[in-house]
């Protein structure tokens, strides 16, 4: 695939000790950081684009009540996301190695996160308008932003920001206040003003800057957080062993024996930085699976269940309704009539 992203070099300075106690050396470094290039493909007529700044983009995007649409979209050299939802609603579906499954979005929510890259479509359905406000920003960019101040990130968004190959997910959460106030100027800036785009340019700083303070960002005082930041990779390593051993789930013995600590700072430090314990993690991530799998539609129910370690089909209809309100079989149903309609619809 050409490469369309455009990347200018920006050149950071950090301090550090090196070998010498208390004597600090500067230390020069350069980044590359990427404009996000972004197909929006059917979509374009909907979309205003503004260029912030080298490595963020800002698109405002207004679709009208009576369309309905697939928009395919590709998301190309990982842009971190953010998106602010201010009217209607829209279920995407991604299909790439790194992310699958499917997620509805509605009036009042935020979505952010990155992935090395987003292939997929997303669906609207006729009857009520779609508004939104979307933040792309390289990832490198937005560290150097919080360079100094990751020492006061949210330990609930830890996952997001100190990322693997193995973690890329999107989260979601309801909008601040200010971030809302923010995004809804940014969609009301009036078309016929003369500095335009110069406005919805610091517009897009002010709600970049109230989605950290809103979100990532507390005061000292607020993080109380008994895990050194050392560990916080450690824990992240627990949580791909976990990952790579669902179908057959390791006892937190084994577990914490490969990690090399003791069960107790597994259990305590575990539901500290990720909001659940080991047990309740394993069984979302085994959940989340089965629902990737019944979006295939090529799989049973039963054949689902025993595929994610499930000996008890009864067991797993139960715990499926549990976390998505609607039994597996009552999904696969409604994933099997989208595809058909999707295929009719592209005839």
């Amino acid at each position: 695939m050409e490469n369309k992203s455009k990347f200018i070099s920006v050149t950071t300075s950090q301090e550090y000790n090196l070998f010498e106690k208390n004597r600090i050396h500067e230390h020069r470094s350069t980044e590359n950081i990427y404009d996000p290039c972004i197909s929006l493909n059917e979509m374009t007529q909907h979309v205003e684009t503004i260029r912030v700044q080298p490595g963020m983009l800002l698109n405002i995007i207004k679709i009208p009540a009576d369309k309905e649409f697939y928009m395919h979209f590709d998301i190309e050299k990982a842009p971190f996301s953010f998106e602010c939802w201010l009217q209607g609603d829209v279920e995407y579906f991604y299909k790439n190695t790194e992310m699958n499954g499917s997620e509805k979005i509605r009036k009042g929510n935020i979505i952010f996160g990155a992935t090395a890259s987003g292939q997929g479509f997303c669906h609207k359905s006729a009857g009520t308008p779609v508004e939104f406000i979307q933040l792309f920003i390289d990832p490198h960019l937005l560290q150097i932003m919080l360079r100094n101040t990751l020492g006061n990130c949210s330990i609930k968004y830890h996952s997001c920001l100190y990322k693997n190959k193995h973690t890329h997910r999107f989260i979601t959460a309801k909008m601040p206040q200010a971030v809302m106030a923010t995004a809804k100027n940014i969609s009301q800036c009036s078309k016929e003003h003369p500095f335009r785009n110069l406005i919805l340019a610091n517009k897009a700083q002010e709600l970049l800057f109230n989605i950290l303070m809103g979100l990532f960002l507390t005061s000292p005082e607020c993080t109380k957080c008994s895990i050194q930041p050392e560990d916080i990779q450690k824990f992240h390593y627990i949580k791909n062993i976990i990952e790579e051993n669902l179908h057959q789930p390791l006892s937190h013995r084994q577990i914490a024996k490969k990690a090399g600590i003791n069960e107790f700072k597994l259990k305590t430090g575990f539901k500290e930085l990720f909001g659940k314990t080991v047990y309740g993690y394993v069984l979302e991530k085994r959940i989340e699976n089965a629902k990737a799998m019944l979006e295939t539609g090529t799989k049973s129910v039963s054949d689902v269940a025993w595929d994610i370690g499930y000996t008890n089909v009864s067991h797993f209809i139960s715990v499926f309704r549990k976390y998505y309100g609607v039994t597996p079989g009552k999904f696969l149903g409604s994933v099997r009539q989208k595809k058909t309609y999707s295929q009719i619809s592209s005839v």
